[in-house]
């Protein structure tokens, strides 16, 4: 694995002591690194345009609340991304799971910074199905109130909010 070495040292962080594969899909690939100074998660990227763009967006959002998302390193040039081999990689902070599942509300209120940092983009982007949410929700409320009441109920209030972000 000597391409994790090389990331690894451009981003100053030592010996490599423990890596874990976290994916092998078809768009990308991910790997849990521990090293001598700390754990991150090393990232492959499609291109460099969109290893910034993914590093603005974790900016912005960390702007509205540091929790919401691991910080993106920048290498010891100060680049948010480094290319080993015509590969781009990323490297962030490392998270541990949390020991429970974040609420619905949680979810909401992350759902919602997330969109306040998206709206400081200068660019248009529009879903290609802008009505996804409400087809689900029509097509899935009366299961939902049938066979998960108390879901059913905890989201029904919540739908507006949903249908504003979405």
């Amino acid at each position: 694995m000597s391409y994790l070495d090389r990331i690894v040292n451009a981003y100053d962080l030592g010996q490599i002591k423990k890596v874990a594969p976290m994916t092998n899909g078809k768009s990308g690939r991910a790997w849990r690194v521990e090293t001598d100074a700390s754990t991150v998660l090393v990232k492959t990227v499609a291109d460099t345009a969109r290893a910034s763009l993914e590093f603005a967006l974790a900016q912005a959002i960390q702007e509205e609340d540091r929790d919401v998302t691991p910080a993106i390193l920048l290498t010891t040039e100060g680049h948010p991304f480094v290319t080993v081999d015509h590969q781009v990689y990323r490297v962030q902070n490392s998270w541990q799971k949390a020991a429970t599942k974040p609420s619905l509300a949680a979810t909401l209120a992350c759902c919602r910074k997330i969109r306040v940092a998206l709206d400081r983009f200068e660019y248009a982007w529009s879903s290609d199905d802008s009505h996804s949410l409400d087809r689900l929700w029509e097509s899935q409320r009366v299961s939902l109130a049938q066979n998960w009441p108390g879901i059913y109920e905890q989201l029904t209030p919540m739908i507006t909010q949903l249908e504003t972000i979405d």
